[in-house]
C-alpha cells in the first residue's frame, strides 16, 4: 500500500485523467454497435438496422439506451429484448415497423416469448416519437396476450428432466466429496458444486458471491454462533437496477463448508495478490469475488487498467472482475473444472473433468442441471411439511404461487395415502397377488407335504390350493384366511365356491345375531 501511495503522488498532474472516475452510462451505441460498459462482447445490429431510414435509425438507437439506462428490467431481460428485435428484424428486414411486420414477429417463438418487454419498449419508443410504429400495429402489440411459459419440468416423470431421488442425491454428493480427497476437483470447484446442492441458489448468484459475503455471526439474541453466508438476491424487485442491488439472502453455513471456505480463501488471496502486486487488505479483500480464475481476473484487472490505470484498488468491486453466470454453469453441470487458484500461472494443461455418478433408473450418467438441483432441495424440504411461507423465503421467492410445483408431488401424496390405507387395501391386494395353478399335475409336483390346503366338504378332505411360505402360520381356520395371504396357490379347478359360500354363511349369523333380542 505504501508503494501504491508513493506512485500516486509521483505520477504527473497533467497524467491524471480526473473524469475517469466519474458516473458512467451503463450502454452506449458505437455506430450500430451496442457497447456494454465492463462487458467484453458487444452487441451489434448493422444488419438488422440496415433497411431503416436514418431518422428512424436514430430514434430507435436513442430510445434503447433510455430505456436501458433507466434499469426497469435485470440485465438478461434487456439482452433477451434486443436479440428477439434483431432476429426478428434479420428475417424480415423492413423499413417500418408496420402491421405486416409485426404480425410476421409474433409467429417468432423468441419474440413471442419476451412480449411483455417487447411491448413495453414500444409504447416507450412510441410516447416520444409517434411515428415510430402505425397505431393499428401497436394497438395489436398491446391486445397480443404473452405466451405462458411454465417450466413443466418440475412436475416431469422423466428420469434425466424431474428431481433427483434421495439415492441419485447421496450419490451425487458423495462423488463430489471423493473428488476432493482424491484431488481431482480443487476447492473452489467443490464449493461451488456443494452450494447449489444445499442452497439451491442459482448460478448468477454464485458468480455475484464476494468474498465479504461470508460473515461470522457471534450472537446471543439469536442462540446460535457461525458463519452466515450473504447471497446476493435476483429475480425480484428490487434487482431492476442491476448488480448486486437485489435483496440479500443470508443462509447459516454448515461447518463443513465454513471450513471449505476458509481454505478457498487462503489460496484465492494469493492468486488476486499476485496478479495485483500489492497486498490487498481485508476490506480490498472481501470486495473482491469469492469465485474466478487468474485467466479472467488478469483480463477484467487489464480492462479496469484502461479506464483506471492510477486507481485500480479503488474499483475492485465492479461486476467485470466476476466470472460469468454461464462458467458457473458449466461446473454445475459437470462439463468444465474453474482452474485452480492455487496455481500462481496461467493454466496451460487439460483440466480434468471428472463424469457424474451413474443413476440407478437410467444407467446413465446423471444429468446434472442448477434448475434440476434447485427443484430437488426444495421438493425435499416440501417433504419435511415446511410450510409454504418459510420455503418461498428460503428460495428467495417474492410469491408463494411458485411454489405451487413444489408441493404438488403425485409420488409423495401416493406414498402418504399408501401409508394410511395400507391396513385396509393390504389383505386385498395381496389376495391377487398369489401364483394360480393352472393343472393338476403342476399341483401334484408342488406338494411337499405340509404345504397343501385342504377344505372339509362332505366328510372329505378336498384339495384348494398350496401355501408357498413354507414355514410356520399361526392361521387355525384354513383354508378361508389363505384367500387374502399373497403366499397362496390357489389351484384353479378346486371348488372354491364352497369357501365362498361358507363366508356368506359366516357373515349372515353375524348379523342375525346382532338383532335385538
Amino acid at each position: 500500500m505504501k508503494d501504491n501511495a508513493q506512485k500516486l503522488t509521483s505520477a504527473p498532474t497533467n497524467s491524471i485523467d480526473l473524469d475517469r472516475t466519474s458516473r458512467h452510462e451503463r450502454y452506449h451505441w458505437d455506430g450500430d454497435v451496442l457497447v456494454r460498459r465492463y462487458i467484453a462482447s458487444d452487441f451489434s445490429m448493422k444488419a438488422a438496422l440496415s433497411k431503416l431510414n436514418y431518422s428512424l435509425r436514430e430514434s430507435f438507437k436513442d430510445s434503447v439506451i433510455e430505456f436501458l439506462n433507466n434499469g426497469n428490467y435485470s440485465q438478461s431481460a434487456y439482452f433477451r429484448l434486443l436479440t428477439a428485435l434483431r432476429a426478428a428484424l434479420n428475417a424480415n428486414p423492413t423499413d417500418e415497423f408496420s402491421m405486416q411486420w409485426l404480425s410476421q414477429a409474433l409467429k417468432r417463438p423468441g419474440f413471442h416469448k419476451c412480449l411483455s418487454v417487447i411491448k413495453n419498449f414500444f409504447i416507450f419508443w412510441n410516447m416520444r416519437n409517434n411515428a415510430v410504429i402505425s397505431r393499428e400495429a401497436l394497438y395489436l402489440l398491446i391486445k397480443t396476450e404473452p405466451c405462458r411459459t411454465t417450466n413443466r419440468n418440475v412436475l416431469s416423470d422423466d428420469p434425466e428432466k424431474s428431481w433427483l431421488t434421495d439415492r441419485e442425491y447421496d450419490a451425487l454428493l458423495h462423488t463430489i466429496w471423493n473428488n476432493y480427497d482424491k484431488e481431482i476437483s480443487d476447492t473452489q470447484t467443490t464449493l461451488i458444486k456443494i452450494l447449489s446442492m444445499q442452497y439451491a441458489r442459482r448460478p448468477i448468484q454464485l458468480a455475484n458471491l464476494k468474498n465479504g459475503d461470508i460473515q461470522y455471526r457471534n450472537s446471543s439474541s439469536s442462540g446460535r454462533t457461525g458463519h452466515d453466508i450473504h447471497f446476493p438476491g435476483t429475480k425480484d424487485l428490487h434487482s431492476i437496477t442491476g448488480f448486486r442491488d437485489s435483496k440479500v439472502e443470508i443462509h447459516p453455513l454448515g461447518e463443513h463448508i465454513a471450513d471449505l471456505f476458509l481454505i478457498h480463501f487462503k489460496n484465492i488471496r494469493t492468486m488476486y495478490e499476485h496478479i495485483l502486486n500489492f497486498t490487498l487488505t481485508d476490506e480490498q479483500f472481501n470486495s473482491l469475488p469469492c469465485f474466478s480464475t487468474q485467466e479472467h481476473f488478469r483480463f477484467a484487472i487489464g480492462i479496469l487498467k484502461k479506464d483506471h490505470p492510477h486507481f485500480i484498488n479503488d474499483h475492485l468491486e465492479l461486476k467485470i472482475l466476476h466470472l460469468p453466470a454461464e462458467k458457473l454453469s458449466k461446473i454445475i453441470r459437470w462439463q468444465n473444472n474453474l482452474e485452480s487458484p492455487e496455481q500462481l500461472v496461467l493454466y496451460s494443461g487439460m483440466v480434468r473433468v471428472p463424469s457424474p455418478p451413474v443413476s440407478h433408473r437410467t444407467q446413465r450418467n446423471i444429468v446434472i442441471t442448477a434448475t434440476r438441483l434447485r427443484h430437488t432441495r426444495a421438493r425435499q424440504l416440501a417433504r419435511m411439511n415446511i410450510p409454504r411461507y418459510v420455503l418461498s423465503h428460503w428460495l428467495g421467492h417474492t410469491n408463494e404461487k411458485s411454489l405451487s410445483a413444489y408441493y404438488n408431488d403425485p409420488a409423495e401424496e401416493s406414498r402418504q395415502l399408501d401409508e394410511k390405507m395400507a391396513h385396509i387395501l393390504s389383505p386385498i391386494a395381496m389376495s391377487f397377488t398369489g401364483k394360480l395353478i393352472d393343472s393338476r399335475h403342476e399341483f401334484d409336483t408342488l406338494i411337499t407335504g405340509s404345504n397343501n390346503l385342504e377344505l372339509l366338504k362332505n366328510g372329505d378332505l378336498e384339495n384348494v390350493g398350496l401355501c408357498g411360505k413354507h414355514s410356520f402360520c399361526a392361521t387355525t381356520s384354513v383354508p378361508v384366511p389363505c384367500y387374502r395371504c399373497k403366499d397362496f396357490r390357489p389351484l384353479i379347478s378346486a371348488t372354491h365356491q364352497e369357501v365362498l359360500d361358507a363366508l356368506l354363511m359366516r357373515q349372515q349369523a353375524k348379523k342375525e345375531s346382532l338383532k335385538v333380542g
